[in-house]
């Protein structure tokens, strides 16, 4: 009899790693529809999605923002591309009203943009391609030409803190709004970058840029806000690739960038870096997509309790991972996972509480979290690839098992495994049983691999707070 190894896995707070060999066990391959944040032990799988518009086909909302305790979406007048404003209250429902003097006469909007200016009390957003407008909440006002703005490229502006001025940003170009009073534009950045995420960096704001140029360079800019004064604070070399998604995590810049297919990149990635000081930023994490697979990083962001989200889709060994992304950054390093899966590319997103809503299609669709205690979407984890130091010493699976909290009545725990080249996943068990904890098997294993890989499968609600497996080397290799 050869020698018997157990292998043991209770923490899942690494996150997705390219490398799918790595000896790390706090990461994984694929983790999807599972908050790993709250509790590093355990994958807690999220609630199924439901409808979160019941007229989207013809409302199409495309952004939403909290204005205190109501949501505001950036929709249509039925059968246009002009902006109308819908509001929420009751988070339960599928339902989105209308409020007084809600949308323009003309022009198309800039999905982007949408943000709200308490200092003012209103909503802005662009449209038209040369304006922005204004709605104030409350139904008091639409202006269609709140300041003319002539731009191509739009994101997402914000109100600093520091100040409590709206800053716009559009094409090269930042504009702002001091208690609606404009200026446009306030700064202009080198005509070769287009702005595509801006942020608060202490009492700075951030501001980070892609080049118009074919693989060129990305660059993030701190600026004091002191219009008066060209000289900007900071020039951050953000490395080749399109910088789509830059904010501050725990006193530095985090920046998320994509790099395409071309005559030079075969295979498509994302690419992290992340700045603390010095000339440049450093990379701390690549995930590569298929040769041929889906490859969409957007510039839609969240900030939320130290967690960035971020919007993206992605071919990994043949499937294709979309949705809502997260990434933190913690004393051991980066951590990266799919954390809500959607049924199609999101147009933008928003958490709210323990709700997330994500339109997709350019707002023909919407999908909400249920307020009921659904969990019919599938959480799925892929651990890393299992060789137990040596790929080319053989061996024999001899017991393998799945811990989880007590499973609640619909729950259900899926257990898979496939070995060396084969590129789908046989069962080994589906367990059901209420108020079970662990399910081992001990029958019908795998003989003769060389590595392994796991999938656990949650539906239903069930929690997995660990799994592990006994392999036997065979005295053989090559």
């Amino acid at each position: 009899m050869g020698k018997i190894i157990e292998s043991k896995i209770t923490q899942f707070n690494g996150g997705m790693v390219n490398d799918r060999r790595s000896t790390d066990t706090r990461y994984a391959a694929v983790v999807k529809h599972f908050d790993i944040k709250t509790r590093p032990h355990a994958l807690v799988p999220y609630r199924s999605f439901e409808d979160g518009d019941s007229s989207s086909s013809t409302q199409k909302i495309v952004n939403i923002i909290p204005v205190g305790s109501t949501l505001y979406g950036l929709g249509v007048v039925s059968g246009t591309a002009r902006v109308k404003v819908f509001t929420k209250t009751d988070l339960s429902n599928a339902t989105w009203t209308t409020p007084g003097n809600g949308e323009s006469a003309s022009r198309t909007r800039q999905e982007d943009v949408f943000v709200y200016y308490r200092k003012v009390n209103k909503v802005f957003g662009l449209h038209g391609g040369d304006q922005a407008w204004s709605h104030t909440v409350g139904g008091a006002a639409f202006s269609e030409t709140a300041q003319a703005i002539a731009y191509t490229n739009a994101a997402q502006g914000l109100v600093h803190s520091k100040d409590d001025v709206y800053y716009q940003p559009y094409d090269n170009k930042i504009a702002t709004n001091n208690n609606d009073s404009w200026t446009a534009a306030a700064l202009t950045l080198p005509s070769d970058i287009i702005i595509t995420s801006i942020f608060e960096q202490g009492n700075y704001l951030g501001i980070a840029c892609r080049s118009q140029q074919s693989a060129g360079k990305s660059r993030v800019y701190l600026w004091d806000r002191d219009s008066s004064v060209a000289t900007l604070s900071e020039n951050i070399d953000f490395g080749t690739g399109d910088l789509m998604v830059a904010e501050e995590m725990d006193g530095g810049i985090l920046g998320i960038s994509r790099l395409g297919s071309s005559s030079e990149i075969f295979n498509p990635k994302v690419i992290f870096r992340y700045w603390s000081g010095g000339s440049g930023a450093r990379i701390i994490k690549e995930m590569e997509c298929d040769v041929s697979g889906t490859f969409s990083l957007g510039i839609e962001k969240q900030k939320n309790n130290g967690t960035l989200y971020f919007s993206l889709t992605i071919t990994q060994n043949g499937t294709q991972n979309l949705g809502v992304w997260a990434v933190c950054t913690s004393s051991d390093g980066l951590s990266v996972w799919l954390d809500r899966v959607s049924t199609a590319a999101p147009d933008n997103f928003l958490i709210h509480g323990n709700y997330a809503f994500i339109p997709s299609s350019s707002g023909a669709t919407m999908e909400k979290s249920d307020d009921q205690a659904n969990f019919t979407t599938t959480s799925a984890y892929e651990s890393l690839i299992f060789n137990l130091g040596d790929s080319a010493i053989y061996k024999d699976l001899v017991r393998a098992s799945v811990m989880f909290e007590p499973l609640p009545a619909n729950g259900q725990v899926v257990f898979k495994y496939r070995v060396n080249a084969e590129t789908s996943y046989t069962t080994l068990f589906t367990h059901t049983t209420d108020d079970a904890i662990a399910q081992s098997v001990v029958t019908d294993l795998p003989k003769h691999f060389r590595e392994i890989q796991f999938r656990i499968e949650s539906t239903g609600g069930a929690v997995i707070t660990g799994f592990k497996f006994q392999a036997e080397l065979i005295d053989k290799d090559l």
